[in-house]
This record gives structure tokens, sequence and C-alpha cells, in this order.
């Protein structure tokens, strides 16, 4: 009987140790995503989530940065929970943050808030962005141009937050538009016409089984096919990146954090013969 609840011991811990290094080895998913509308040159867009920036996490932010600016995408998308808790005291701070992101503004940069930045204060994270120079679509429509086109980014507010979208920018005309939100269900809100809608929140499920199933889902509002990946949901083709942090419990298993680059291609239907 000892000998049994020993190897129970040993297996759990084993188990323990894998969740803690795997919380910390960042994947690079490459994603190609066709886009009829596109006038440009291919372009990569890195999509990075849920930071959950705890105090003492500054290699790891700065791991992050430098991870993607060595991929030389064009643009980077910013969907949500920059800060970690429920609380200031469980979050690095908005000033330290702040300069680990900022070289990241060497590139275009749009963002949205998610549940966790309004834990940790609207206001501080507002103002953290607006020092960045780094603008939020929530309710907007920002314009960004790599590889020389114009492409529109409309985002959401943070639909776990909120009981209602508030206002959502719709498509221009003849511009490809991207939408951007926190959570899957915010996705679900696109305008129409939208060739991509990208979030985060989900954490790929974080604690997952072999296979990437997850143990439990991070909500009720979000369809289960959504919690990881590219899905065409409703007609709408919907990426859920599993973010680089982790909440509650610093662990993951059977779910590495990921950097998303979307490369966004010029894709020309061929014709019917």
């Amino acid at each position: 009987m000892r000998l049994r609840w020993f190897i129970y011991g040993l297996l759990l811990l084993a188990v323990f140790l894998y969740a803690w290094w795997e919380r910390e080895y960042i994947e690079e998913t490459h994603v190609p995503i066709p886009c009829e509308e596109w006038q440009g040159r291919g372009v990569c867009l890195a999509l990075l989530a849920d930071l959950h920036a705890r105090p003492g996490d500054g290699d790891y932010m700065d791991e992050i940065v430098r991870r993607v600016l060595a991929a030389k995408p064009d643009a980077v998308l910013l969907a949500g929970d920059y800060f970690n808790g429920h609380n200031a005291e469980s979050s690095m701070s908005a000033d330290e943050l702040e300069e680990h992101l900022r070289p990241l503004t060497s590139l275009p940069c749009v963002a949205v808030l998610g549940n966790h930045d309004y834990y940790y204060g609207e206001a501080e994270a507002r103002a953290m962005f607006a020092r960045l120079g780094i603008p939020l679509a929530e309710g907007r429509r920002i314009t960004i141009r790599p590889g020389g086109a114009e492409l529109d980014v409309a985002g959401v507010r943070c639909m776990y937050t909120f009981p209602t979208t508030g206002p959502i920018a719709e498509k221009r005309p003849g511009t490809p538009l991207l939408f951007l939100s926190h959570t899957p269900y915010g996705a679900l809100f696109a305008p129409s016409g939208a060739f991509l809608a990208v979030c985060g929140h989900t954490h790929g499920g974080q604690l997952c089984l072999p296979g990437g199933k997850a143990i439990k889902l991070p909500d009720s509002i979000t369809p289960p096919v959504l919690t990881r990946g590219l899905h065409r949901y409703n007609g709408l083709p919907i990426y859920t990146t599993r973010g680089l942090g982790t909440s509650i419990l610093p662990l993951r298993t059977f779910c590495r954090p990921e950097i998303t680059f979307l490369n966004i291609e010029p894709h020309f239907p061929s014709e019917a013969k």
C-alpha cells in the first residue's frame, strides 16, 4: 500500500513539474489566411494574447517580445489580458509592463482590453497604451498599411466584462477588415464582410488532456469548438490563440503558450470552367 501511494506521489510530482515547465515553452504557430480583397504583398501579423504578467515575469515578457521581433512581422495584434489576477498586487505594474512592451512599438500595433485588464484598472491600462502610442480598437476602426496596402482592424470591448458589445465599426467597401476581440464570443459579432476574426481569453484550455482537449472549458459563453485554433463558425473564420500566460494556477498541460503569426495572402478564386 505504501509503495502504491509513493508511486502515485511520484506521478503527481512529475505531472506538476511538467506543467510548470510547459507554461513557458513558447510555440510559434504560422497560419495561412487567404483574403480576396487584399491588394498588397503577403504580410505577417503577430497575434499576442493573455500575457497575464505577474511580478517577476520580466524575463518572460522580454522573451516574448524578442521572439516576435525576430520573426519580423509587419504588424502586431494584441488581444487583451496583459495584466494578471484580480487586483494590482497580483500583477506586474503598468509602468513595468509598459517598458517590456515598448520595443513592439517599432511595428504598427493595435490592441483591445481583456477582462483582467479591467480587474487591474481600466484607467491604468488605457493610460499605458496611450503612452505607448498603441491605439485601442474597441468600437473603432484602425487603419494600418502593412505590405503597401490598407488593412482595417475593428474591435469590440471585452464580452466577458460587458453584457453588450457597445459600438462596432462597419466594414469599408473595398478594404479588407480584420476583427479583433478578447473573447471568442465577442468575435461572433464581427461586421458583415470581415475576412477573419481573432481572439484569445481561453488559453487554449490551459489544462488539457493529451491531444489538447480542455479538462474544463474557460466559461459558459465560449462555443467549445472555438477554444483554440482556426475554425469557421457561422461562415466566419475565427482564430483563437492559446495565449502566453496562465490564470489562477501557473501551470499548463498539453497546451503550450503560443505566439501566432497570421500570414495574409492575396487569394484569387479560380475561374469557373
